[in-house]
C-alpha cells in the first residue's frame, strides 16, 4: 500500500472514488441530489497539472481506495493572510479505514502547505460525520463558522 501523488492516469479511478463520497455524504445531508455527481473531470485534471495543488491518491495492489487534495487560493479581503490552503475530497474506503490512512493523507497535505508557506488551512465537514471531525481535531483544526440552512423538503428532480 502506499500514498502518492495522482497522475492523469488516475482520473477514471479518481471519478469513481468521488462516487463514494458523494454517496457517503448523502447520509448527512438530503439536499444532494440522487443522480451521479462529482467535481468535473477537468477540475481534478487542473488540479493534479497545477503547481497550486496537488492530488494524493492511496494505492493497493493497483487499485486505488483513497485520496484527497490540497489547493491554494488568493484569501479574502478580510483574511489575516494572503493566501489559504483547502483540503478537500478526503476519501478512505470503508474496508481500509481506522488504518491510518486517512492521517497519512492528511500529514502530506500540510507539510506540503508548510513547504508553500500557507499557514492558514481550510476544509468542510458535515458536524455528524464523528470520525471525520476526530480525525481533522487531532490535527489541529477547529470548529470556525457555522454554515446554516433552512430546507423545507428533499427538492425536486
Amino acid at each position: 500500500m502506499k500514498l502518492r501523488p495522482a497522475n492523469i492516469d488516475d482520473i477514471t479511478s479518481l471519478m469513481y472514488l468521488q462516487e463514494n463520497i458523494i454517496e457517503y455524504e448523502r447520509s448527512f445531508d438530503t439536499a444532494i441530489r440522487n443522480d451521479t455527481i462529482y467535481y468535473p473531470e477537468h477540475k481534478i485534471k487542473e488540479i493534479i497539472e497545477e503547481d497550486m495543488g496537488i492530488v494524493l491518491v492511496l494505492e493497493n495492489e493497483g487499485k486505488l481506495f483513497g485520496c484527497g487534495f490540497g489547493t491554494v487560493a488568493d484569501a479574502e479581503g478580510w483574511d489575516a493572510y494572503k493566501q489559504k490552503g483547502y483540503l478537500g475530497m478526503m476519501y478512505v474506503a470503508p474496508s481500509f479505514r481506522g488504518q491510518g490512512f486517512g492521517k497519512q493523507i492528511i500529514n502530506y497535505l500540510i507539510e506540503w502547505f508548510e513547504k508553500k508557506g500557507i499557514l492558514d488551512i481550510q476544509l468542510n465537514v458535515y458536524p455528524q460525520n464523528i470520525n471525520a471531525m476526530k480525525l481533522y481535531q487531532s490535527f489541529g483544526f477547529t470548529e470556525h463558522l457555522l454554515y446554516m440552512r433552512r430546507l423545507k423538503s428533499r427538492p425536486v428532480k
